[in-house]
């Protein structure tokens, strides 16, 4: 009886030593785990329209007046204001609030736009086909639309909304402009976007607000810029 109870005791103590030993080959090495710091841009605002005394810096069409703290058009057709102020980063974003009070007519517009700076291509964020009254018929809606100018040199241009109805409420408009790419925001959510393949970077200049054939509000024009 004891020499079996003494070789069921060495034969637990042979059996625990080796799943010790293999617990402890196996056990995770603990150490430092190193941090990655990324930089993360930060918008800052850099530019307020303040349409109190005139629109002469804006260079205004015919077509627009100001009225108590925001814009309004005429029923014309291809009104623009030019920014008089250009994003001092190639990163920048323009945030404009705007509502369509009318459309007289179908087929009426209203965009922002970059015209091609040298070697930098331009683009195009417009909502354009408008359609007047009841006059919606089936597969029939305005679009909205991001663009590369020369649309030549444009690669992806996805997503685009073929079914966008503005409405006659304000809407937070916000086009952004990083590197090659370029966004199109309606109340912070992306609807859609465009990349040159031709250019690293996006135009920064002559930068258009246009309006055609529709009665427009426009208030809180600003620019971002990131830094």
């Amino acid at each position: 009886m004891n020499k079996i109870y003494r070789l069921h005791c060495g034969l637990i103590l042979i059996l625990s030593l080796f799943f010790l030993s293999c617990s402890s080959g196996s056990a995770p090495q603990t150490g430092a785990t190193p941090t990655v710091t990324q930089h993360v841009a930060t918008a800052q605002l850099v530019y307020t329209a303040d349409w109190s005394k005139g629109l002469d810096e804006w260079k205004p069409s015919k077509g627009w007046k100001v009225v108590k703290n925001y814009l309004e058009t005429q029923v014309l057709p291809d009104l623009s204001i030019t920014l008089p102020y250009t994003p001092k980063t190639p990163d920048y974003a323009i945030e404009f609030r705007l509502q369509v009070v009318s459309v007289p007519a179908n087929g009426g517009h209203y965009r922002l736009a970059a015209a091609k700076d040298g070697e930098k291509d331009g683009y195009t964020a417009e909502v354009l086909g408008l359609l007047a009254g009841d006059s919606h018929t089936y597969a029939v809606h305005p679009l909205m639309e991001t663009l590369i100018e020369p649309q030549e040199n444009m690669g992806s241009a996805q997503p685009q909304v073929f079914d966008f109805e503005p409405g006659d409420e304000w809407r937070t408009y916000r086009v952004e402009v990083r590197g090659p790419r370029v966004e199109f925001l309606v109340n912070e959510r992306r609807m859609s976007g465009a990349t040159s393949i031709q250019s690293k970077q996006l135009s920064q200049k002559q930068i258009t607000l246009e309006c055609s054939r529709i009665v427009a509000r426009v208030s809180d024009f600003r620019v971002y810029e990131y830094k």
